[in-house]
């Protein structure tokens, strides 16, 4: 499982890194385009946008796998497996419940397009259950990894 959980955060990591690229370019391009030729592009500020809600999304799962999210150190460090256990539970709960809803707003958006780069407006809302799906599994993981450390170190007390 850990394998599995490895491959996904190696793609979503490149993904993330070619989102942010795309981001980059999109911006100089506009930049460009508006202040050397005085002829701004309509789409790039869409498409630069789109693609920080897809990097954004996608995202959120590797910053809880990797503990990068803003904490608050305030408890004892014994009570870190279980905070962050609760955590866990809590965002497998939230991703759950927002996953139905978040299918129900791309089914909406279907036969809809964007504006200015006249995407299917789905492939934007898509990031939504998929952001979410990923937060489910790596918040999986870590009840998974803080259950393993609540054993180990009652095994270590006794």
């Amino acid at each position: 499982m850990k394998r599995i959980l490895d491959i996904i955060d190696s793609i979503v990591d490149v993904v993330s890194t070619l989102l942010i690229f795309g981001i980059l370019i999109t911006t100089l391009i506009q930049v460009v385009w508006r202040y050397v030729f005085n002829a701004p592009f309509m789409w790039t500020e869409e498409l630069a946008r789109d693609l920080g809600i897809w990097m954004v999304l996608i995202t959120i799962g590797l910053v809880l796998r990797e503990k990068r999210h803003l904490g608050f150190d305030i408890l004892p460090d014994s009570w870190q497996p279980v905070l962050r256990l609760v955590t866990n539970v809590a965002v497998i709960f939230f991703a759950v419940f927002l996953f139905g809803p978040s299918l129900r707003f791309m089914a909406v958006a279907f036969g809809r397009q964007s504006p200015a780069i006249r995407m299917p407006l789905w492939i934007l809302y898509a990031s939504l259950p998929v952001g979410l799906g990923l937060l489910a599994l790596f918040a999986v993981e870590g009840v998974w990894k803080n259950i393993r450390a609540l054993i180990e170190e009652r095994k270590n007390r006794s």
